[in-house]
């Protein structure tokens, strides 16, 4: 299987359903079809997006299907009876049986094999606690994952370290007229998705408090979206509410983020723990690079390497106030023209256009 020439149907399982604000899952299948494989994503049960056609591709094709709630309480045998029927109703829907399954939600549809595809991916590119992930696992021809410590927990034989992947959006930018509201010289912003539960809004509160002479931007859904079911964070409320210096620009298309990027100074991320010590490893972090511009960011070792002197690295989200104003002190070592043009490097070095062409060796060696 030559997947490099030979046009292929791919079927990508998500947690998040589609919209205007991607993550890798929707990068993958965009990716996918834009090198002509035929490519269906498949929203979460529930989602409010229609099945539909991609605005960008012909080859994407957008679906939604029903599920019956609580399969995932049902005994392993009922449960997989269950899911085998909704298999076949999708299956319906796509008209077509895919060669690839490729899932991103070990939550739902864990029995990849019932698709009959001749090859089967489940990809963790986040830290799930479900032991139903044993069973997609198992159920996987390959499983990869952006991060060591995730990898480690799996148990499958087959199991390799893919990284997160830069849209071409971000390498060849069609730089727009955005405009920010503030009038302070030093503006630093967030993008990503306000409703993630591990945002440390209390640190991000006390930057924004100790440092009125910069603005600070967020941008992104702050409640219900394509990405979360949450409703709005009352914390990112309390973040923004009564700050002069503190802006909130809602959710923007992914292809404007790099307009929004050209004109901050300081790009940031605060993360806490999760229960297991693991700090969320974000896409965002390539997008960011991308710019060129100073990155302050709370981020393990493991996803630190080749960073060193190129961001300011906040080992825990504590610290996070605490190293924002000791970068504000001197921004001059992380400005000057090497520093920004490495970062650069090292995100357009990691498109997704290379992480497809890791897996499709991987699956040309391995099957």
């Amino acid at each position: 299987m030559n997947l490099l020439k030979e046009k292929r149907t791919f079927l990508l399982i998500s947690p998040e359903g589609w919209g205007d604000n991607m993550l890798s899952k929707h990068h993958y299948a965009t990716e996918l079809a834009n090198l002509g494989h035929n490519v269906y994503f498949l929203n979460p049960p529930g989602c409010q997006s229609k099945d539909e056609t991609s605005p960008n591709s012909s080859n994407l094709k957008v679906i939604t299907h029903w599920a019956i709630k609580g399969t995932s309480r049902l005994p392993g045998n009922l449960s997989r009876l269950v899911q085998s029927f909704e298999i076949k109703m999708i299956l319906k829907k796509m008209k077509t049986k895919p060669d690839i399954v490729w899932s991103f939600d070990p939550y739902r549809l864990q029995w990849l094999r019932d698709f009959g595809a001749k090859i089967t991916i489940y990809h963790a590119v986040d830290n799930h606690f479900t032991p139903r992930e044993k069973i997609i696992e198992h159920e996987a021809d390959l499983v990869f994952s952006n991060a060591e410590s995730i990898l480690k927990k799996l148990t499958s034989k087959k199991k390799y370290l893919i990284k997160h992947g830069l849209a071409l959006h971000f390498i060849n930018p069609d730089l727009v007229e955005v405009q920010l509201p503030g009038t302070n010289k030093i503006k630093a912003g967030y993008i990503g998705n306000l409703a993630n539960t591990l945002i440390d809004f209390k640190q991000l509160e006390q930057a924004i408090v100790n440092n009125p002479m910069v603005d600070f931007y967020f941008i992104g859904p702050k409640g219900k979206s394509n990405l979360s079911n949450s409703h709005q964070s009352e914390n990112f409320e309390r973040v923004i509410e009564s700050k002069k210096n503190a802006y909130y620009l809602g959710p923007k298309s992914t292809f404007l983020l790099p307009s929004y990027l050209n004109l901050l100074d300081i790009l940031i991320l605060a993360y806490k723990q999760d229960r297991s010590g693991f700090t969320v490893n974000p896409h965002k972090l390539l997008e960011y690079l991308s710019s060129g511009k100073i990155i302050i960011a709370t981020l393990m070792g493991e996803f630190f390497q080749g960073l060193d002197e190129l961001i300011e690295r906040v080992p825990e989200s504590g610290l996070f106030s605490q190293h924002f104003e000791k970068v504000l002190r001197d921004l001059q070592p992380f400005l000057n023209d090497d520093k920004i043009k490495r970062r650069k490097e090292i995100a357009f070095n990691n498109s997704y256009s290379v992480r497809l062409h890791e897996i499709f060796d991987i699956i040309e060696r391995s099957l």
